[in-house]
C-alpha cells in the first residue's frame, strides 16, 4: 500500500491510500485531484498553494497538471536533487511509518492468518484502513 500525502504549515491536508506502484499518471491524478480539493476549501486559494516535489521518478511530468486552465493559479516548486533537507514530508512519512510498523508489530498473527477462501491480498487490503 503506497500512502501519497500533503502537508502545510497547519498539518496534513490531503491524502490518498493506493495499491500498486506509484507512476507519472497517478501522481498526475493525485496532484488534480489535490488542487480541486483545496480549490473547494474556505480556508484557500489557489493562489495560496505551492506545490513543492522532490525529483522522484513518478513527479516528471508533473507540470502538466499546472499548465491546465483550472490550475493556473497554483505554483509547482520542484526540488533538486539530493536536497531532502528541504522536502518535510519525508519527516512526516517517516513518522506515519514508524506508527504503520507498530501496528503491523501489535497485530502480527491477525494480518499473517489468512482465513481460507481470502486471497493474502484481500485480507491485506482489509487491515489497511486500520494500520493508516
Amino acid at each position: 500500500m503506497h500512502v501519497i500525502a500533503c502537508i502545510s504549515e497547519h498539518g496534513l491536508e490531503f491524502f490518498e491510500t493506493r495499491f500498486g506502484s506509484n507512476r507519472f499518471d497517478n501522481i498526475n491524478d493525485f496532484i488534480r485531484n489535490l488542487l480541486r480539493y483545496v480549490r473547494g476549501t474556505s480556508e484557500f486559494n489557489l493562489t495560496d498553494v505551492v506545490l513543492v516535489l522532490d525529483n522522484a521518478q513518478c513527479h516528471c511530468r508533473a507540470e502538466q497538471d499546472f499548465e491546465e486552465i483550472e490550475f493556473l493559479d497554483a505554483t509547482l516548486l520542484l526540488l533538486g536533487p539530493y536536497s531532502p533537507m528541504l522536502n518535510p514530508i519525508k519527516n512526516v512519512l517517516s513518522t506515519f511509518k514508524t506508527a504503520v510498523k507498530s501496528f503491523m508489530t501489535e497485530s502480527c498473527m491477525e494480518t499473517l492468518s489468512v482465513p481460507v477462501g481470502v486471497t493474502m491480498k484481500n485480507h491485506r487490503q482489509f487491515f489497511s484502513p486500520d494500520c493508516c
